[in-house]
This record gives C-alpha cells, structure tokens and sequence, in this order.
C-alpha cells in the first residue's frame, strides 16, 4: 500500500506541476506574470529551496549537492517565482546530471546578483544552447528523460520579469552551469 501510495503521489506531483506550467504559460502569453516582490536573504532563499526538495531530492541525486554562497545580500525579488527558478534548475541538474553532484554558487555582482547551478552530466550540444530556453524545445531526445520543455521557457520568463538574464556554458559529455543574474534595482 506504502509503495502504491508513493506512485499515486509521483503521479499527482506531476499533474500538478503539468497544471501549474501550463497556468505559467497563460499568463506569461498574455503578459499577466504579476511579481509580488519582498526581500529576502540570498542565502536563505537558496536554503529554502533545498528544505522544500528535501532528503528523498538529495538521495535521488546519487551525488551530493555543495552550496556556496559568496556574498550574502538582501535581494529585493518575487521570492516564489524565485524558488521556482532555482526549484527548476536543480531538478534539471538532478535529471540530467545522472548522478553527479549539483553545485550551488550565489553571490554579488556589480549592481546585482547571480546563482549558478551546476552538474556533471550528460551536457548540452553547442548548437542547442540557444534552444533549450524556447517554449516546447529539448536539448535530447523525449525518449531518453522526461519533459516537456517548459521548464528553462519559464525561468527565462521569471528571470526577464525581475530584469535579470539566463545563460548556460555547457560541454558534451561532462555537465551543463546555468547562471541566473538579476540587477538589484528591478523593474515592476
């Protein structure tokens, strides 16, 4: 029953996370992605977010997952949108990683801040570099992980509502580094 139960659950995550996409999609479609901005801690958004993945995340990494946190800051950003952002990354560090560790680094720019996420995994070709952030692309094959290819669509959206950029440095073979930058002074 334990173990049906785990399934169930698996499947309803997904559905909602599907749902939850799809609801993204609409309302950056229609240009109602609303920010609600607060500010928080970079650190503690970072440690906010692995708390919610939670151990059954870090077990499935098969690796382990190093945070560091250069220059703690007040950032003043939609902290839930924020959370889906690096939510979305790590679990693409996870599914792609196959098994290697993830690493978290945050920290100051001149009139920002940056978070980069990265893994030891499978990588990205050069020539889908630019692709993987367009709504419904993948950089692999839909057989060999599973997707829709929504995810890094989102988060270039969430990261172009605060103002910011995302961008990827990967190699073929030994891991991808997602690197999210946001000015200080927003826009919204």
């Amino acid at each position: 029953v334990k173990e049906y139960l785990e399934q169930v659950n698996t499947h309803v995550s997904r559905m909602v996370q599907l749902v939850d996409d799809m609801m993204d999609i609409a309302r950056i479609r229609s240009g109602k992605l609303a920010l609600i901005k607060s500010k928080i801690k970079l650190s503690a958004l970072v440690n906010s977010v692995l708390r919610s993945l939670g151990h059954k995340f870090t077990k499935n990494i098969g690796g382990t997952i190093k945070v560091d946190v250069h220059q703690d800051i007040m950032i003043n950003v939609d902290v839930g949108r924020m959370q889906q952002v690096l939510t979305n990354l790590l679990t693409n560090a996870q599914k792609y990683g196959r098994g290697s560790d993830i690493a978290i680094n945050a920290g100051v720019l001149d009139n920002g801040f940056y978070i980069k996420v990265k893994d030891h995994g499978i990588g990205i070709e050069k020539d889908k570099l630019e692709l993987i952030f367009k709504r419904f692309e993948r950089a692999i094959n839909k057989n060999e992980v599973s997707g829709l290819g929504l995810g890094l669509y989102i988060v270039n959206q969430i990261v172009e509502a605060h103002g910011g950029k995302i961008h990827v440095t990967s190699k073929l073979g030994e891991g991808s580094e997602f690197c999210v930058e946001v000015p200080l002074k927003t826009r919204k």
